[in-house]
């Protein structure tokens, strides 16, 4: 009985150890400014490009229309990504599109939101691209996941910048 009570409270102390520090928070954010060596016009229509896409989003597969004209403000598409050898389906909510200063869209993986905002500002030399990206999560499962993954999806959301700086850059 005593081995019992023990594993219980060990695997119980485990949970807690494990979920516990994710229920603090349940969000976090990333803010990058990026520097372009291209007028704003063009890194705009880069970034808005669909055939671009695969380029600089890693497992870039497809992006479908779900309402409205693809890449136009207040649409809904679908973007199709490959995650190990899996199909991941990322719904992106274009929010405010004012070319070529302004984007901002939502992004929705099963229980996380990216909200990314990116503003696009003349410089003597070309662009800076101001990006704040907030990765927020719904449930207590994902709060601990995040928690704990934060830093893996962190890397993955800098990999997209830093590919589409080198795309823009290269152009």
């Amino acid at each position: 009985m005593k081995i019992i009570r023990y594993t219980l409270s060990a695997l119980f102390l485990l949970f807690l150890l494990l979920v516990l520090p994710g229920q603090f928070s349940r969000e976090y954010a990333i803010h990058r400014e990026i520097i372009l060596h291209q007028p704003p016009e063009k890194v705009f229509n880069i970034i808005m490009n669909p055939f671009s896409f695969h380029q600089w989003i890693p497992g870039y597969k497809s992006i479908q229309p779900v309402a409205g004209k693809l890449t136009a403000p207040g649409s809904i598409n679908r973007i199709i990504l490959e995650r190990n050898g899996k199909e991941m389906d990322v719904l992106q909510h274009i929010e405010i599109m004012d070319r070529p200063e302004t984007l901002a869209a939502t992004y929705e993986l099963k229980n996380m939101q990216i909200f990314t905002h990116i503003e696009v500002i003349p410089v003597s030399d070309g662009t800076r691209m101001d990006v704040i990206m907030h990765l927020s999560v719904q449930g207590w499962p994902a709060k601990a996941v995040l928690f704990w993954t934060r830093k893996k999806t962190e890397k993955e959301l800098l990999l997209v910048l830093e590919n589409l700086q080198h795309l823009i850059n290269g152009n």
